[in-house]
This record gives structure tokens, sequence and C-alpha cells, in this order.
């Protein structure tokens, strides 16, 4: 089944659909579709992936195929796993790294867009696994190299 996305996510694959625009609890999903408690424990989540210098655990909170920026400008997509291990190291730069160990929630940018950590270096948006999207997943969903 095809996953369905909100946020930023959901304008790179237009063949998804973002989460249910209904009137939220003050507790709600933010405009990003994920909730303060979603997005508390994906940033500890991701920090102590990080931190363990896990290609392999940070890899199991990206949303593949994920969408890079490099430095100079180009576009790369990241389509599995193996293919972001081999490149982890110039993805995900002691100086991103730096920047997520530092990550405080209340300090995450939050738009329709998604949730940039880090300065803006890593967008997470949230992953629907069903068409309803109620409590989306939270997923890297692009990295912006020389960002941090």
């Amino acid at each position: 089944m095809a996953a369905a996305f909100c946020g930023l996510a959901a304008a790179a694959r237009p063949e998804t659909r973002p989460a249910k625009s209904a009137k939220r609890p003050a507790d709600g999903p933010g405009a990003d579709g994920l909730t303060v408690g979603q997005l508390t424990s994906f940033v500890r989540t991701l920090q102590s992936a990080v931190r363990s210098g896990s290609s392999a655990k940070v890899a199991e909170l990206v949303s593949f195929p994920l969408r890079v920026h490099a430095e100079d400008g180009t576009l790369r997509r990241f389509i599995g796993q193996t293919q972001f291990a081999v490149d982890y190291p110039t993805l995900f730069t002691p100086a991103i790294q730096a920047a997520l160990l530092q990550q405080g929630v209340a300090d995450i940018q939050r738009s329709v867009r998604g949730a940039a950590m880090a300065d803006g270096a890593v967008w997470v948006a949230g992953l629907c696994s069903d068409l309803q999207c109620e409590r989306p997943t939270p997923r890297i969903v692009a990295v912006h190299v020389g960002k941090a």
C-alpha cells in the first residue's frame, strides 16, 4: 500500500495526500501534522541514534527515497538504507550531527512544509500508514548538506 505524507513530503510527492485538516484540539497536530509529543519522542530517538554513530539506526528514521540537497545545489535521491549507510558520513556531517544533538523541541521551525531541525539541515514530516492519516509517524524526508 502506498503511504500518504503530510507537510514537505506531500509537496515533494504529488501522488500522496496530507493529513486531515479538520479542526484539531489544542494538543493536536501542528501545521506539520505532528503533535508536540510525537516530535519530542522523535527528537530523542534521533539524538540517541546520532549519538550511537549507527547509520542503520538513523536510517530507520528516514523515509526513502530521501531527498538530499548538496552544497553545490544538486539534488540527490537515496533509494534505500544500503546507499544511505555508505554515504552517511557525508550526509550527516559532524556539523549536522552536533546541531541535531543540541536541538531542542521548542527551537524546531514548524510549518506545512514540515519540521526543520538543525537550522534547516534536516526536515521531518509525518508519514501516514493509511488514508485516514489519524496519527502520522515522523520521518526524515530531506537533508540539506552544508546547512548546519
